[in-house]
């Protein structure tokens, strides 16, 4: 940020706020942020913040790096309360930028509610964001969230960057940049996990579709995610990095790169939720006989991760939503780092019938493969479209699982069975 705070805009502490850890600062920092002014900026200080607050439209703010906004005991309490979202849920809100500052959720004293099915409980999101048009998060720490770190729906043109995560006191479902329905065009780029067990749910999770009954997602909505590129994830130990929810919504045109570390379940996740104490959908209904998702054009780029749990049910990619034209390329299983070399590398069930192609098998990967596929053809096919390239294409119908039990590889591609 080449921004100066101390010469940009009017001080929060001109409103009142003395930052001084002690006192509620909160009808000052409201008071700047409906002042009308078009910079507000948070000196160092530790703040107090004893009310949720609320940002509107064209209006920036800029924090010092050190700057605290710690959330008080006992504030957020009930359903649509969070330590800072938008003005404008229902109408919208424009031009949101936020730089710097340390957003403390307090977690211990503002715990998510114990009736996960309450419809007015708190949900533990720590920021939130609905129907924002152009909304930039960059440089911030955010600290303790009751659950997610942040929470988007209806977001079109967003710059989320240069986020650190931690926790000190973990919570469950504790997803870090969670997108949820009718998210487009953004960029969420260099994310930092600073805390060992960061994030303990998804680093990223892009869900289209989700249960929107769990306290977690109240005022969420379904619907498609598209134009997204994220670059730059590393956690010492996370849950999973990357979740793609689709049951029925479209996620299309998601790119993900320069991603590295560890995890304790998955470094991807398209289990459709089907695992999840909420399931989405009922596997023996007719209507999803074909499987689950509309996922199209994704890449999985340049990702080296390992598993830091020793459970035999892990899986590195587990796959388990339709899809066309998914690609990773450039993936690597950093044995050398596992707590214990188990579970599979890629794990693919419950889909349509599907076309896949890897390059760069090791010959002891294509005949783990033939032991459990049924339509598998080895080659050392080459010609010179590097999308043709591939050593191994697997066939599969509907029903059919594919499990490659170990190792990297440098590209795989699955499309529809006639694509």
């Amino acid at each position: 940020m080449n921004i100066n705070i101390f010469q940009s805009g009017k001080s929060v502490k001109e409103f009142g706020a003395l930052g001084d850890g002690i006192t509620n600062d909160a009808v000052a920092f409201q008071k700047a942020f409906d002042s009308g002014l078009p910079v507000i900026s948070i000196p160092f200080g530790k703040y107090l913040i004893g009310a949720p607050l609320k940002i509107g439209s064209d209006t920036t703010i800029l924090a010092h790096k050190r700057a605290e906004i710690v959330l008080g005991d006992k504030v957020c309490t009930k359903r649509g309360e969070f330590l800072l979202t938008n003005q404008n849920h229902d109408t919208g809100d424009k031009n949101i930028s936020i730089y710097g500052g340390i957003w403390n959720g307090n977690n211990l004293q503002n715990p998510k509610c114990a009736d996960l099915f309450d419809s007015n409980g708190y949900s533990g999101a720590l920021l939130c964001f609905m129907n924002v048009k152009n909304l930039t998060l960059s440089g911030l720490t955010l600290l303790d969230p009751a659950a997610y770190f942040t929470r988007f729906c209806e977001i079109d043109g967003f710059l989320i960057e240069n986020i650190s995560l931690c926790a000190f006191n973990i919570r469950p479902n504790n997803d870090g940049i969670h997108l949820g329905g009718f998210c487009q065009n953004g960029i969420v780029r260099n994310i930092t996990a600073v805390t060992p067990g960061t994030p303990n749910d998804d680093m990223i999770a892009i869900n289209a579709d989700d249960s929107l009954v769990r306290v977690e997602n109240l005022d969420m909505k379904c619907g498609f995610i598209r134009n997204i590129y994220v670059d730059n994830l590393y956690a010492e130990k996370c849950h999973s990095f990357v979740r793609l929810l689709s049951i029925d919504s479209e996620i299309s045109n998601i790119s993900v790169n320069h991603v590295r570390g560890g995890f304790t379940v998955m470094a991807v996740n398209m289990d459709a939720a089907r695992y999840c104490r909420t399931p989405l959908v009922d596997p023996s209904s007719a209507r999803y006989v074909e499987g689950v998702g509309s996922i199209e054009n994704v890449t999985i780029n340049d990702m080296q991760v390992y598993c830091t749990s020793a459970g035999e049910n892990t899986s590195y990619l587990r796959l388990e939503s339709n899809m066309s034209n998914f690609k990773l390329t450039g993936f690597k299983r950093l044995w050398e780092l596992e707590a214990k070399p188990s579970g599979s590398t890629m794990f693919l069930q419950n889909v349509r019938a599907s076309k896949l192609r890897f390059a760069g098998l090791c010959d002891l990967q294509t005949e783990s493969l033939a032991k459990t596929c049924k339509d598998l053809s080895v080659s050392q096919y080459v010609t010179d479209t590097e999308e043709e390239n591939y050593c191994a294409e697997i066939k599969t119908t509907v029903g059919d699982k594919v499990i490659l039990p170990n190792g990297g590889f440098d590209r795989l591609v699955i499309y529809g069975r006639d694509e």
